[in-house]
Order: structure tokens, then sequence, then C-alpha cells
């Protein structure tokens, strides 16, 4: 075992002592955590090791500095990792303080998941910096924005994107790591705040560098890293860098890429970040051709055969696995989703709005699809219609960051044994009965959610029916559990009781 002690001189111990033989403190932290071995001693903010509890082998991150900023940072990174949920992003288990042995300085510590591997600073270095491929380049780039796609729509934005801080694992997937300088997008463009002048030269952009941020500082700082990765070269090399005019000249020491990709990149990392993509969709899209992705385009003022003015139309002539990227208006329409695809609102999700009043908004009837960024309007209910905005009898519908309400039945209906959505990042409200409605042995996740204001219950769950319910608002309150019949319906019974006493009061 390993004493985490600063101040301790002799920190490894045997396994069978329960306090450091040197000083001490005590060894078995927060009365789980076994600590194996040092990790790294070079983040500058802090210590990382490795432990394990109950035989699973964790990360252990310990502060090293007791400044308030950097408290702060640690903090947040605790607080944001939970959030987040992606197999490129760690896991966050929880925070604690530990003190040593005859010391009153508490040591803010925070475990989370760990990701096997090594980062692509030091998977270049193993290579001799050996410049990557174009066909590996556009994986890798495609990987990374899927995973600040998570990161953004929870209103966020990383700030620290370096090969130091991109893990590559063995199964090939690419993982991003240390959140601490991550900031939240609204409260720092409506307050035009500074962030706290934290960054990595070379791959910070022009405006992080003079205390402001943005989302598409990250597209900055993934260009950068890109041009490590196509050159073997840090952008503050002098081969490529040139301090006088502020210029970077990478694509002689690139690879064979093509002009294309070299362009995309000189865009991601422009000097204004109104010249960047305005968003991870606009650069995912851009991607999908080079990487031989299918892609259709639902657009009401559409002009060539590419566009289609129904999403409908665009279902009935996609391929399994086309992307269906949907532009701002009201469409009238209610989709049954009998193949696998992937629906996406390309621009502000209040300006996409899918409205239905003879059916369900969506129906789902494949075994996998996507539905993401559209606002859903149930509106059956003007025709005395019974349906409910999205309903799904079977498959494993991805419902993510959509607004959606009905004023007929409930908002989401999941029913049936082969039912097993996820449904994250939505807003579920002004349901005419309730929110999520799971019936007839149905299960699924609701994660990150906000369900209110629907008139029977937020989460109404039948017998032989399960959801699990993570880090989502309920109410207002924020619930996190797997939730059996008798956990929703409360919630329900709740929201009458309140109705009741606000009638008699009246």
């Amino acid at each position: 075992m390993f004493c985490i002690n600063p101040n301790c001189s002799h920190p490894k111990n045997s396994d069978k002592h329960l306090f450091c033989i040197t000083c001490g403190s005590e060894l078995l932290l927060n009365g789980r955590y076994r600590v194996i071995r040092l990790l790294s001693d070079k983040g500058g903010f802090a210590v990382t090791y490795e432990v394990t509890h109950n035989d699973v082998h964790k990360v252990l991150k310990v502060l090293n500095n007791d400044h308030p900023d950097a408290v702060r940072l640690f903090e947040q990174e605790a607080n944001i990792l939970p959030q987040l949920n992606h197999p490129g992003i760690p896991k966050g288990e929880g925070e604690f303080i530990y003190f040593p042995r005859d010391s009153q300085t508490p040591i803010h510590c925070f475990v989370m998941e760990k990701i096997e591997g090594m980062d692509l600073e030091e998977y270049q270095r193993n290579r001799q910096f050996r410049p990557i491929d174009e066909k590996l380049a556009l994986e890798w780039l495609k990987q990374l924005v899927e995973i600040l796609d998570v990161v953004h729509s929870n209103n966020l934005f990383h700030l620290d994107i370096k090969p130091s801080n991109i893990i590559f694992q063995p199964n090939g997937q690419l993982s991003l790591i240390d959140f601490g300088v991550v900031r939240q997008v609204t409260a720092t463009i409506m307050s035009n705040n500074k962030n706290t002048g934290i960054y990595t030269p070379g791959y910070a952009p022009p405006e992080q560098e003079k205390g402001f941020a943005v989302p598409q500082s990250d597209f900055y700082a993934l260009g950068r890293t890109f041009v490590y990765l196509l050159t073997g070269k840090e952008p503050t090399d002098a081969d490529i860098y040139d301090p006088h005019n502020d210029e970077l000249n990478w694509r002689k020491f690139a690879g064979d890429i093509s002009e294309e990709l070299a362009d995309f990149l000189d865009i991601l990392m422009a000097r204004k970040a109104t010249q960047r993509p305005a968003n991870t969709q606009v650069i995912l899209q851009t991607l999908s051709p080079y990487l031989g992705e299918k892609i259709l385009i639902v657009c009401q003022t559409g002009i060539d055969k590419y566009h289609y003015k129904s999403i409908s139309e665009a279902i009935k002539n996609a391929k399994p696995g086309t992307k269906i990227m949907v532009r701002p208006g009201t469409y009238k329409e209610g989709l049954v989703i009998n193949k696998e695809v992937e629906i996406i609102g390309d621009g502000l999700r209040e300006n996409i709005i899918i409205e239905s009043t003879e059916s369900d908004c969506i129906l789902m009837e494949t075994d996998k699809a996507l539905v993401k960024g559209l606002t859903l309007r149930g509106k059956a209910g003007t025709n005395n219609n019974k349906y409910s905005t999205v309903d799904i009898p079977q498959g494993k519908l991805i419902l993510d960051d959509c607004d959606i309400t009905s004023d007929s039945l409930s908002c989401i209906a999941i029913h049936g044994v082969a039912a097993n959505p996820t449904i994250r990042n939505c807003q579920i409200h002004d349901g005419k009965e309730s929110g999520v409605y799971v019936y007839n042995k149905g299960q699924g996740t609701v994660e990150n959610c906000e369900i209110f204001a629907n008139t029977y219950s937020q989460i109404d769950i039948k017998k032989y029916c399960k959801i699990q319910v993570i880090q989502s608002k309920v109410n207002g309150k924020i619930v996190n559990k797997s939730s059996s019949r008798k956990n929703i319906i409360f919630v329900g019974i709740i929201s009458i009781i309140l109705i009741l006493i606000l009638l008699t009061l009246l």
C-alpha cells in the first residue's frame, strides 16, 4: 500500500498495515480505497494514484495545491464528471477530504474510473513522433468530436484539449480526460466573465489566452492537437511556428494528407472564434463524406435531389445507417422510424419543431435509432385523438437533447419487453398525462433530464417495469436511482397532494 501524505519520507507500506509505518497516516482512504501505486506527479495541480476498491482498479486524484482557484477547479471536475455519460469520458465516483496524521490541512481527493491505455503524447513518443495517416486522423477526429458533443450538450466546454489529455485505449477508442478547467457555457457567455487564465500554450486559442472562452475554443485546441499528430511536432516548435508573424506553417511536415483535411484543420484553428465551425454537428456533418457515411438533408426550402422537404420522405429513402440532418422549420408530420437511422437537428433545438395532430410525433419500429436536437409537440388532443408524443414499443431508441410536450396522452410512452430506450438531456414537460409512462414490462434509462409540470405524474411506472434515473431533475429535485413502480407512483402522489392543498387554500 502507498501513503499519500505529501510529507511522508517513506510512503511504501506492506498490504497488512492500516496505518503508515513511517508517518502514522491512515492507509485505507475513506474507509475503502487501497492505494497501489503512484501514476503521475507531473500534473501541476494534482498527483494521481492507482487505487482498488472491491478488486476494481480506479484512479485517485489528489490535489497538491491549496490555492482557492485550484480547489475550485478540482471540485468542479468532481462535480462535472458524473453528469457526462460517454464511454470516452471517465466516470466520476466521488470526492472526499483526507487528513494526514498530525495535520489540520485538508487534502482534497477525487476517485474516478481508470481508463486503460496511454495518452497520445506518450503514444507519439513511442512511435518516435512518426505522423499518423489521414484515415486514422479522420477516425480519431470523429471520436473526439462525438465526445465533445456530449460535453457541449451539457452546456460545458473542456478548455484543455491536448495530446496528453487524450487516452488511446487498447480497444482503439479514445478517451478525453482532465476536466478540471471545464467551464459552463451559459454562465461564461452571459456574464462575460473571464476564465481562470489556465491554458496550455500552443493549444489554447487567442480568446482563451486573453481570459475568455467559448465552445469554439475547444475546436481550436482540437485542430492544434491534430497538427501535432499529423506532423509529430508541437505547435510551438520552431520548425512550424513563426512567432514574428504568429503563423503556423505545418503542412509541409504532415504526411500524405489531402488538401481538404488540411483546409478543414485550418478552419478549426481560425484566429477568430466566429470563423470556426458553429457546433459539433457541423464538424461531424463535414467529416461524414470523408468517412463514407451517408447523409440526407431535410429542408423545407430544399432545391436539389439531396434535400427532402419532409422528414418522413427522408426516412423512406434512407438506407440503414443514414444520418438525416433536419434544418430549422416546423414539420407537421408524425414519424415512423422503421430502420436504423439518426435524425439530428441541424440548428437550434427550439427552431426545429415536429408537430403531429393525427399520430404520435415519433413511433419507434426498429431495433436501434437516434433522435437528437428536436422540439417535439404532441398536438393530437387538438382533434380529440389519443396519442403519446413519443411511442416506444420496441428497440433501443436514443432520445437526446429534445424538448417534449403533449396535449393528449403522455410525453413519452415506453412499453413491451423489447423496449429499452435511453432518454438523455431532454426537457419533458406539460404532458396531459405523465411525463414518462412505462408499462407492459417496458424498461429504459432517463439521464440528465428535466421532467416537470406534467398533469398526472412526472414518471409513471407500472408493475414489472423498470426505469433507471440518473442525475435528472424531477419537479426540480435531483434524482439518482433505479426506480420501481413504488418509487415513481410516489412522485405522482406527491404532485396530486400538492394540487389538492393548493385547491383547498383557494
